[in-house]
């Protein structure tokens, strides 16, 4: 791994779409981080200046990616973190709450892409 090169941390439920989301990610050379659940993605925002956040809505345990996007823009060190919301829920309600906590896409699974979220990660990294 490149020492300059830039942290995504994807946290993802879905153990098929993480592996070949962490497979593309690291062969273009990205540092890549994972997590399934709020407190594991909290654990590593502790340790780690992430540049961008691949999101899923639903993870494991009682909080949702929508949990994680409100601590991160309360916080000091991560606020700024560029998301992407990658889900299978549709709800406009949820994506309206999504955007105006300030994440940079959201995505239906089913309607985009692995090819495209990560170009759309690249263009801001």
């Amino acid at each position: 791994m490149k020492e300059n090169s830039k942290k995504i941390l994807i946290v993802e439920d879905d153990e098929a779409l993480l592996k070949a989301v962490v497979q593309k990610l690291k062969i273009k050379g990205y540092d890549i981080f994972m997590a399934r659940s709020v407190s594991e993605a909290d654990n590593i925002f502790k340790s780690e200046k992430i540049d961008a956040l691949w999101l899923d809505h639903y993870l494991v345990g009682k909080e949702s990616g929508l949990d994680l996007v409100v601590k991160i823009r309360e916080g000091k060190n991560n606020s700024n973190i560029p998301i992407f919301v990658v889900t299978n829920s549709s709800s406009n309600e949820k994506m309206r709450s999504y955007l105006k906590l300030g994440v940079k896409k959201y995505y239906i699974k089913v309607s985009v892409s692995l090819a495209q979220v990560i170009a759309d990660i690249e263009d801001v990294i």
